[in-house]
């Protein structure tokens, strides 16, 4: 269920505001259980089940700015709320996941970016944007452990496109997670716990 607004008074900016529910059945989720070893220690295994049902909720805007021509500012603001809601009680399901947020659903999402157009020369066209997207913290699974987390972190990307105006040819410069951060993109079990990292920082030209 969504509700919202959308409106451009001028060619200057444009900007869109929305309120938002979800109702999920049966969601997706990695699972984690440890096992006892006899020799008193423990090793983490996992797999993929059904939770009972969440919910999500939150508030989304966006914003468009043009100063000029040849300048485009933007921006977006999310913040969610979600909830699992775990009522059968199979292997202490119920204890462990019921009123946790769902995994990787952080509760603050900001984006901040802009383009800025020019000419190189009478056939050459140019295009540079850069963008940074913030993410607070969120959790890598259904049990909404500190040590099963993601701190909140910043990624910077940026893009230098030239076109040729007679050929359609376009050569692009791009540059990724410029900041360099180093963060978990999902977790798995295998004999202990361990978590899948991010692209580094990474550089690329295509034509």
């Amino acid at each position: 269920l969504e509700m919202g607004f959308k409106s451009a008074p001028n060619p200057l900016y444009s900007y869109s505001l929305a309120a938002f529910y979800l109702d999920y059945d049966d969601p997706q989720a990695r699972i984690f259980v440890s096992f006892d070893l006899p020799d008193g220690s423990q090793i983490t295994s996992n797999s993929l089940s059904n939770l009972d049902e969440a919910v999500s909720y939150g508030f989304e805007a966006d914003v468009s700015l043009r100063p000029s021509e040849a300048l485009t500012l933007n921006g977006s603001l999310t913040l969610n709320e979600t909830e699992i809601r775990q009522t059968s009680n199979i292997g202490g399901n119920a204890a462990l996941f019921d009123g946790n947020p769902l995994p990787f659903a952080p509760d603050t999402s900001l984006t901040l970016g802009g383009s800025y157009a020019f000419d190189l020369s009478d056939r050459i066209n140019g295009l540079l944007s850069v963008h940074g997207k913030y993410r607070s913290e969120y959790f890598l699974d259904a049990e909404g452990l500190a040590a099963r987390s993601q701190d909140g972190f910043t990624t910077l990307q940026a893009r230098l496109d030239l076109g040729l105006d007679s050929t359609g040819l376009v050569l692009s410069l791009w540059g990724r997670n410029l900041t360099d951060e180093d963060y978990a993109v999902s977790g798995y079990g295998f004999i202990g716990y361990n978590t899948f990292r991010s692209e580094p920082r990474t550089f690329g030209a295509s034509l």
